[in-house]
């Protein structure tokens, strides 16, 4: 049964085979099926169209696509809606496979609605294609159990065979996951996946390996509401279908050539993935057990492709050598105790799952009641004892290597004294080199201040030889003196006013800045440079232009003394 639901376009094969290519033909008869399938007036159709796709998906892998019917018949045309179909009248069309299309019929004998499979002609012309379809039904007809869904009727009317299987009126474990924006509780993941191991054991009882489990071979029956306890989490019982990969004891195993891989890549085992046909038995199953558990718990597969990709070589060798990501680093909220569990399914080895479909049912029941599950980490101690017994040899091996060990000890606690006395050698030694260290950038430091205060020295020294040489009339002097200090890219600036200001003067000539009597305290600038004054003991502001270097006012302020003066914002106030 396919994995696909229908309303996402044509079911994919089992085995993540391609799909088939179909003429423009074949697919104006598929749509005109479907519009007729619109108004039959059958009920669940979206369920029912699942349903139909997870039975055609499971023909086998080397089927060639839907081709033009060599055989004579063309199933989307001849099985229109009304159609007979021996014993089964067609209701609509349900989905379409590569190898097999799928009818919600009413059969007329038992006055029953079931899902008929039938099979294409590209999937009848190769003898592999036939011994599969016929397998499938094999295999689920020696099954009777209310956890997998039964096949009521196979056989084959002219050139074409057929399956009849019970009609699901739900949807798939996979569709119903889509719609859950959070993972399952874990008490429900758990109780649906003890059920599904009741199913699987069944199948193994009967000598039936299924080899594809997936939420998308999980059918999801409804459960009347009348029969549901209160706030059910879970209103359906789960049903495995899709045995189309399923393997019976009598089969040839010499069918399937060693190294073919078979299953869906994101669930399949190790074994499956490396191709081992010899090495898959009833462990496989619980691997996929154990991957629906998985997706349960974190709506998402163990292992996934990225979107978009089409290369399964990764995804493949991610399955035979990466772990799985363990499931509460994705949901906090998983108990340890299942987490466990889920683990030990999906373990690389099948030696190191449950063995059977049985044993790991006994596991979650035993979580479900609250008692210690097997799958629970043991101590170390406990661990060393159960291998003891299981390797005695070994076990003698390891006691004297236990021995080798102890002396070896003993002999490294002989040199650990002389280790010590190195170690506080060397420990005194680099204390010795931290001081030696800090002496030389202590040095450093007050080399640093030094030269600092011999730059600060040579800029007073040249300011006043620059001072001079302005009263001197000597420009060139002054500006060589104050070149020296002007500051390169990534320098200090350590010019003050005097070097602004011997500057600005020797662009204009010299100006006397004398005040009228008494000592020169203080210089200002206007904001637009066009003027400048200053004032010192005799409390007289003059004014000077900058342009001209000539006086254009003086303001006696009637004070003691200015310390200090500076021009308003505009410019218009001193």
């Amino acid at each position: 049964m396919a994995a696909d639901p229908v309303s996402e376009g044509l079911p994919s094969l089992d085995s993540d085979a391609s799909t088939v290519d179909h003429t423009s033909e074949n697919l104006e008869k598929e749509k005109s099926l479907r519009r007729a399938s619109e108004t039959d007036g059958v009920p669940d159709k979206n369920a029912a169209e699942q349903q139909s796709s997870d039975l055609a998906a499971s023909d086998a892998q080397t089927a060639q696509a839907d081709s033009v019917d060599q055989l004579g018949f063309e199933l989307s045309a001849s099985c229109e809606p009304g159609r007979r179909w021996g014993r089964y009248r067609i209701l609509r069309l349900l989905g379409r496979g590569a190898f097999s299309h799928v009818f919600l019929a009413r059969d007329e004998s038992l006055h029953r609605d079931v899902a008929l499979k039938l099979a294409s002609s590209g999937t009848l012309l190769s003898p592999q294609g036939r011994s599969r379809f016929l397998l499938e039904a094999q295999a689920a007809a020696r099954l009777n159990h209310p956890n997998i869904v039964p096949v009521f009727d196979s056989g084959r009317i002219g050139d074409t065979h057929y399956i009849a299987y019970w009609y699901c009126p739900g949807p798939n474990l996979k569709q119903w996951l889509a719609s859950r924006a959070q993972p399952l509780p874990a008490t429900t993941a758990a109780a649906i996946v003890r059920d599904l191991c009741d199913g699987v054991a069944h199948a193994h009882s009967r000598g039936v390996l299924h080899r594809d489990l997936k939420p998308s071979n999980i059918l999801l029956d409804p459960v009347p509401e009348s029969e549901l306890p209160e706030k059910a989490a879970f209103p359906f019982v789960p049903k495995i279908a899709d045995f189309g990969l399923a393997r019976l004891p009598e089969e040839d195993t010499q069918q399937t050539t060693e190294g073919t891989i078979l299953g869906t890549v994101d669930y399949m085992a190790p074994e499956q993935a490396s191709g081992e046909l010899d090495e898959i038995s009833t462990a496989t199953d619980v691997y996929g057990l154990g991957a629906v558990l998985y997706e349960l718990l974190t709506l998402r597969p163990p292992f996934r492709r990225n979107p978009g990709e089409t290369d399964m070589l990764s995804t493949l060798e991610q399955v035979r050598t990466v772990p799985p990501a363990p499931p509460r680093r994705l949901n906090p909220n998983i108990p340890k105790e299942l987490e466990a569990i889920c683990l030990k399914c999906l373990a690389k080895h099948s030696s190191d799952r449950y063995g059977t479909a049985n044993e790991l049912g006994e596991d979650l029941r035993r979580f479900l009641q609250g008692r210690p599950v097997e799958a629970r980490p043991a101590s170390t101690l406990k661990r060393l004892l159960l291998w003891t017994r299981r390797h005695p040899t070994l076990s003698a091996v390891s006691v004297l290597i236990a021995v080798a060990m102890l002396l070896l000890i003993a002999g490294l606690m002989f040199y650990s004294k002389q280790l010590a006395d190195w170690n506080r050698q060397l420990y005194q030694a680099n204390i010795e080199a931290r001081q030696a260290q800090q002496r030389a950038e202590m040095a450093h430091r007050i080399a640093e201040l030094s030269r600092q205060a011999m730059e600060r020295q040579l800029y007073v020294s040249d300011m006043q030889l620059a001072a001079q040489a302005r009263r001197e009339q000597d420009l060139v002097e002054t500006a060589h003196l104050l070149q020296r200090h002007q500051p390169k890219p990534g320098e200090t600036d350590r010019r003050t006013l005097a070097w602004f200001l011997l500057r600005r003067v020797g662009r204009v000539g010299f100006v006397d800045l004398s005040t009228p009597g008494g000592a020169l305290y203080t210089v200002s600038y206007s904001h637009d440079g066009r003027l400048f004054a200053f004032a010192g003991s005799k409390a007289v502001a003059c004014i000077h232009s900058s342009v001209t270097g000539r006086e254009v006012g003086r303001i006696p302020t009637g004070q003691r003394e200015i310390n200090a003066l500076g021009f308003s914002p505009d410019d218009r106030f001193l």
